[in-house]
């Protein structure tokens, strides 16, 4: 008999040693989560946020529909505002959109220490992710190719989050971004409400992720056809995906 433990175990070694599709679901505590990677031989990385007339795209559907590109997977990345512009750092193609956030403030955002999710193309072609703290990203003095900042961060340094409570009723679909020892980025939504502290034990004790930030809750949306949609009309600002390479 294989424990359920033991099959996340093998399904995660099968992840990181094969193709896989964008997205697979994984079951952990009683929780199930939508987990999506990106295979650097046939997609890369973007953010977006705006359509050609500079017009929030507003959705993942809509910008899954009406964007260049064709997405592997597509999803929220980051708080915003009415306006749907984003809250703190957003980088789009070496371009900053929006300055960085280190003012206190109220909500999960600045439940500190908050982070931003960033990276860039290396001459080789492949892509180099990072999770920073807000404060070590600007002692860093990176120039991302892309960047979003969000909060809180939901592993540091392989600790959770200090504020995070056990068993806490605090619970909503929720998503955000980690990235392991080896550098590999895994998306994460889940599938049912959840609170943070199990949220990020997830990444830390089975993606194995050190690192890993939340992106949001309640609002939280995927499109990955054709395993799943969660909530794709939500209307969200920025958003993270896989785009197929031509």
């Amino acid at each position: 008999m294989i424990r359920p433990y033991s099959f996340i175990v093998m399904s995660l070694l099968l992840i990181s040693q094969t193709v896989m599709a964008a997205c697979e679901s994984l079951s952990f505590n009683k929780n199930d989560f939508i987990v999506c990677t990106i295979d650097k031989n046939l997609e890369h990385p973007v953010l977006v946020w705006k359509n050609n007339q500079n017009i929030p795209f507003k959705s993942v559907r809509n910008a899954a529909k009406s964007s260049d590109h064709t997405f592997s997977f597509l999803m929220n990345a980051g708080m915003y505002h009415d306006d749907l512009s984003p809250v703190g750092l957003y980088i789009e193609n070496s371009k900053q959109l929006s300055p960085i956030s280190t003012q206190p403030g109220p909500g999960n955002f600045h439940l500190m220490p908050n982070g931003v999710f960033h990276f860039s193309k290396l001459e080789n072609g492949t892509f180099e992710y990072q999770i920073q703290t807000t404060e070590d990203y600007t002692d860093s003095n990176v120039n991302p190719m892309y960047a979003t900042q969000s909060g809180p961060m939901l592993v540091i340094n392989n600790q959770l989050h200090p504020r995070f409570i056990k068993n806490s009723d605090s619970k909503f679909i929720r998503n955000g971004v980690g990235i392991d020892r080896q550098g590999k980025p895994y998306f994460v939504i889940t599938k049912q409400p959840i609170n943070f502290y199990d949220f990020a034990t997830f990444f830390r004790d089975i993606l194995k992720t050190p690192n890993a930030l939340y992106f949001d809750g309640k609002i939280s949306t995927l499109y990955a056809p054709p395993l799943s949609t969660i909530s794709t009309w939500f209307s969200v600002g920025p958003m993270v995906g896989a785009v197929k390479n031509e």
